[in-house]
């Protein structure tokens, strides 16, 4: 399995800020180029999960329920999105992605033989 990783990185998450800016358009909105770049993730059928590093920017004001929502729910690899939190939280657990923390303690609680705090 091809595994790819595209990083949409801030400009004050590292030391090299200049080079994050070259690759920003300052005339438009990060929040906005953000939500681009989901965009372009969700819809390339090469890339199959996508991970929000929180906590976003806290230099600029950016709305982490829009951003993590704008991921689309088969992608959503930390299990983020409403839809996905809300399968987690109801424990419909074989219709979404479960993220792997999570799913390594299932595993876990599998291979004790003791299924029974499972469901």
């Amino acid at each position: 399995m091809l595994q790819t990783t595209i990083w949409v990185h801030l400009p004050s998450y590292d030391g090299n800020k200049s080079n994050n800016l070259a690759n920003l358009n300052l005339n438009k909105p990060l929040y906005l180029q953000i939500l681009h770049a989901i965009t372009e993730v969700n819809e390339n059928s090469s890339i199959h999960g996508l991970i929000v590093q929180l906590p976003l920017d806290s230099i600029h004001k950016i709305d982490t329920e829009k951003v993590t929502n704008a991921v689309a729910p088969e992608k959503d690899v930390d299990g983020l999105t409403s839809v996905n939190a809300g399968k987690l939280a109801r424990g419909d657990l074989r219709d979404c992605f479960i993220p792997c923390t999570p799913n390594g303690c299932l595993e876990l609680i599998k291979q004790t033989g003791n299924t029974s705090m499972l469901y």
